[in-house]
């Protein structure tokens, strides 16, 4: 089986506060497309996850850790 995401919320932060939060569905996230800079934090909220098996269909899957955080270096 393979997995997607089919949908993801990411928030930037800079100084302390959010810069933006933006809704992606589907696709690739683009980092330079949200403006981050050196030391900014950015934590992405997996909205939701697909499961497609070996027949091509597709089916919700559990969510264990939504969040992911790390800063741009």
């Amino acid at each position: 089986a393979t997995y997607r995401v089919p949908q993801l919320e990411v928030t930037t932060f800079r100084g302390g506060g959010s810069t933006g939060t933006k809704k992606i569905n589907g696709g690739q996230l683009n980092l330079r497309s949200l403006r981050t800079r050196r030391g900014d934090g950015v934590t992405v909220k997996v909205l939701g996850v697909q499961r497609v098996n070996s027949r091509g269909q597709i089916e919700s899957a559990p969510v264990k850790s939504p969040y992911i955080s790390f800063r741009i270096r």
